[in-house]
C-alpha cells in the first residue's frame, strides 16, 4: 500500500473531529506509561540484578526509565490509529453517501437478478445443487468484484472528493492481503445473515438479499475493509514494540540466570 499520507490528508479528515483523534491518543499514551512503569517498579530487583559489566549496570538503570518511555510513544501510536478507526466508522454514512449510489446503480435490475446472475436455479424454483458454503462463496466474489468495479469507475474523477476517496480505497483494496481479509469478511457478513439451506427458493434468497442491500451494502464492506486496514495497522504497532521490547527482556532473563547461578554456586561451595 504506497500512496502518500498528505496527498489524501483533505479526504480522511474531512469528516474526523480532530479532539477524538487527541483524546484516544492521550488515553493511550497514559495507559501505557503507568501499566509499564508499574511493571518495572515490580520487577525492578530482577532488571537492577548485578551484572558483571558497569556498561550493563547503567543499562539496567535505563531501562527503567526508558521502557516505560517507550511503552508511551507506542501507545501514543495505537492510540492514534485507533482514535481514527473510531471517528471514520462513526461518520462512514458520510463518507459512502455518494458511493453508495455509484455502487447501487451498478447492480442489475433489483440486486437478487445481479446476484443469481450465473447461478443455476432449478425448473422448481430451488436455488441450485450447490452447497450453502459454495452458494455463499459465490455472492461473496460478485459482491467484492462489484465493489472493486465501482471504486474503478468512480476513482477516474480524480477532481472530486468522491473521486479521490475511491482512488486511496483502491489503492488499499488491492492489496493482497487487505483484499483476502475483505473478502472473508463480506464472506462472514452473508453467511451470518443469509441463512441458506438446500431448500431455500430463489424468490426467497432474492428477498433476502433486497433486505441486506436496503440497509446498505456498500457502507458495510467499507466498514469491513476499513476494520481489516487498521487492525492490521495496530497489529503492526503491537508487534513492532514487543519486537523491540524483546531485547532488554533477553537481557535482563540472561542476567538473572546468572547471577542466580552465581549465587547457588556460592550456597553449594559454603
Amino acid at each position: 500500500m504506497n500512496f502518500s499520507l498528505t496527498e489524501y490528508w483533505g479526504v480522511i479528515t474531512k469528516y474526523i473531529n480532530p479532539f477524538t483523534i487527541i483524546g484516544s491518543a492521550l488515553i493511550s499514551t497514559f495507559i501505557a506509561f503507568v501499566v509499564f512503569l508499574v511493571i518495572v517498579l515490580v520487577f525492578r530487583k530482577i532488571i537492577r540484578v548485578k551484572r558483571s559489566q558497569p556498561f550493563l549496570n547503567l543499562l539496567s538503570i535505563a531501562y527503567m526509565i526508558l521502557i516505560p518511555l517507550l511503552a508511551a510513544l507506542f501507545g501514543f501510536k495505537w492510540g492514534v490509529v485507533n482514535g481514527f478507526q473510531k471517528d471514520i466508522k462513526s461518520h462512514i454514512g458520510y463518507y459512502a453517501k455518494d458511493l453508495s449510489h455509484a455502487f447501487d446503480g451498478q447492480l442489475n435490475e433489483t440486486t437478487g437478478h445481479f446476484l443469481f446472475g450465473g447461478l443455476a436455479v432449478d425448473s422448481s424454483g430451488v436455488v441450485m445443487k450447490m452447497s450453502t458454503n459454495a452458494l455463499v462463496d459465490t455472492l461473496s466474489q460478485k459482491l467484492y468484484d462489484k465493489y472493486g468495479a465501482t471504486l474503478e469507475s468512480t476513482a477516474m474523477d480524480d477532481g472530486t472528493f468522491t473521486g479521490k476517496l475511491s482512488g486511496l480505497l483502491l489503492k488499499v483494496f488491492r492489496s493482497k492481503a487487505i483484499a483476502f481479509a475483505t473478502k472473508k469478511g463480506i464472506n462472514k457478513m452473508l453467511s451470518g445473515q443469509l441463512g441458506v439451506d438446500k431448500e431455500t427458493t430463489a424468490t426467497l434468497m432474492e428477498k433476502k438479499l433486497v433486505d441486506i442491500a436496503g440497509e446498505g451494502l456498500f457502507p458495510r464492506i467499507l466498514e469491513i475493509q476499513l476494520e481489516k486496514v487498521f487492525g492490521s495497522m495496530k497489529k503492526g504497532v503491537f508487534i513492532t514494540f514487543s519486537l523491540i521490547l524483546l531485547l532488554p527482556a533477553l537481557e535482563v532473563f540472561i542476567a538473572w540466570r546468572r547471577n542466580k547461578r552465581k549465587h547457588q554456586l556460592a550456597v553449594a561451595i559454603t
